[in-house]
C-alpha cells in the first residue's frame, strides 16, 4: 500500500515540475525518448518511473534525483516549483540566483 502512495506522490511531483515550468507532456516525452501517452502514464501513476528515467529528468530539470522524487535535498533543503532552493523554514539558499 505504501508503494502505491509513493508512486502517486512521485507522479504528482512530475506533474508539478512540468507545469511550474510551462512544459508540455510532449516535451517531456521527447526528453525521455518515449511517446506522450507513455509520459501521461507516469504522471497518472499508472507506470512507475525507472531509475534511468529519473536520472534523465533530474538532469533536464537541473536538480538532484532526490529533489525530483521527494522535492527535497539530502540536507533538508526543498526545491520550490520555480527551482529555488529553500531550507525547511523557508529561507532561500541560492542567494537569489537560479
Amino acid at each position: 500500500m505504501e508503494r502505491q502512495s509513493d508512486q502517486k506522490r512521485i507522479a504528482l511531483r512530475l506533474l508539478d515540475l512540468r507545469e511550474s515550468r510551462g512544459l508540455s507532456q510532449e516535451k517531456l516525452a521527447a526528453v525521455l525518448g518515449i511517446r506522450q501517452p507513455a509520459y501521461c502514464e507516469l504522471e497518472s501513476a499508472h507506470t512507475k518511473l525507472t531509475a534511468a528515467r529519473a536520472l534523465v529528468l533530474a538532469d533536464f530539470y537541473r536538480i538532484t534525483v532526490d529533489e525530483l522524487l521527494r522535492g527535497t535535498r539530502d540536507n533538508g533543503q526543498r526545491t520550490t516549483d520555480n527551482g529555488q532552493r529553500t531550507t525547511d523554514n523557508g529561507q532561500r539558499t541560492d542567494n537569489g540566483q537560479g
